[in-house]
């Protein structure tokens, strides 16, 4: 919905003040459908996000990590530093 932009003689003050809220009105109205999209968007990608972590963090899991982790001593400077997930957890939310 497109406002048209053209001049016009108004009569008085309040006549001038009514167009322009008017107008105010119909541009923010036309941008109410790309807020809608760009928060769909939004929580879409986090959902994903989310998904992808988990799916990254069982990866890591499976492959070996966290043992390589326990016989290097960085899963100890982990537990050291008052993390409570482990380094796959950590790496996959990163």
């Amino acid at each position: 919905m497109q406002v048209q932009q053209t001049v016009t003689n108004f009569r008085d003050t309040s006549e001038a003040i009514v167009y322009s809220l008017y107008a105010a009105l119909m541009h923010f109205v036309s941008f109410l459908p790309a807020l809608v999209g760009a928060i769909l968007i939004l929580i879409v990608g986090w959902f994903i996000s989310g998904l992808l972590a988990k799916l990254i963090e069982r990866g890591l899991q499976a492959v070996g990590l966290e043992r390589a982790v326990a016989h290097s001593g960085i899963g100890r400077f982990v537990t050291n530093a008052g993390s409570k997930t482990t380094v796959s957890g950590i790496i996959a939310r990163w």
